[in-house]
């Protein structure tokens, strides 16, 4: 290794690893219990940050689809989550007090601040990046403190999750009834045909198509959601919702979309 690096054909990199926290070292299957069988995988998610819309304090929210940020009507913070605040790289961080062991592995420069209560932003708004459109923080009881950073963004129109999770907030009193869906993707069949959804928008109409009573109906939604996102996937085109994006590809989308926010510097990877 030594002879090839000091060649310079061999050169030292980043790149996502299994990591112990306990142990403090790296980790590969030898090393895990029946990791040969129940394979352990890295998940490339894309993190985002949310301005609080009178403060320079952003939350942070974690997502398999940065493309679905046009879309966005409101962040879900849990009340029954303890959020933290952090500083990273010189920006003020504000999430789940569970992923605080996630950021500091994976980011330079990581100061733990405070506890803070969820109870103080709820209510509040944030701005959504690159369209600077602003949005509100709800209440929420169904995220997972130990996926992503432990927030959500909603974006319902092409989320049957989503579009369900808003239905039921609105009819709770946690969300306002004027709360509209904002649809930001065109879908065309295989001849070029514009697909034309029931209801307010797509993930409405696949909703209805699957009979979803509830997010308990979980697998309803689940096939609703691979049913909407095949279509988007192959045939879906951000309109000009989307900024500069109007008119790239579903299936482009997202890593164009992480690359602008990356530029901003309110955005990147997150594993």
């Amino acid at each position: 290794y030594k002879k090839l690096y000091d060649l310079g054909i061999l050169v030292r990199g980043k790149y996502p690893i299994l990591y112990s926290v306990l142990d403090e070292n790296a980790v590969g299957e030898d090393d895990i219990k029946d990791a040969d069988i129940d394979k352990v995988t890295i998940q490339e998610m894309t993190y985002i940050l949310f301005k609080l819309e009178k403060n320079e304090e952003y939350f942070v929210v974690c997502t398999l689809r940065a493309d679905a940020l046009f879309g966005a009507t409101n962040l879900w913070v849990s009340s029954k989550i303890d959020l933290i605040k952090l500083e990273v790289n010189g920006k003020i961080w504000l999430v789940a007090k569970d992923a605080f062991n996630k950021i500091k592995y994976q980011f330079d420069n990581v100061k733990f601040i405070c506890d803070v209560n969820s109870f103080d932003y709820i209510g509040k708004n944030v701005i959504v990046p690159i369209v600077n459109r602003e949005v509100i923080i709800a209440d929420a009881s169904f995220l997972d403190k130990n996926h992503g950073t432990g927030i959500a963004y909603s974006s319902p129109a092409g989320s049957p999750h989503d579009f369900m999770g808003l239905v039921e907030a609105k009819k709770e009193g946690r969300i306002s009834q004027a709360l509209k869906v904002i649809n930001t993707v065109n879908t065309f069949d295989k001849v070029g045909k514009q697909i034309s959804y029931k209801g307010s928008c797509p993930a409405e109409d696949k909703i209805l198509k699957f009979n979803v009573k509830s997010s308990l109906d979980t697998q309803q939604l689940e096939d609703a959601k691979l049913e909407l996102y095949k279509e988007e996937h192959y045939g879906g085109k951000l309109n000009e919702l989307c900024a500069e994006f109007d008119g790239v590809y579903i299936k482009h989308a997202k890593d164009k979309v992480k690359e602008k926010l990356e530029k901003m510097g309110l955005g990147g990877t997150f594993l």
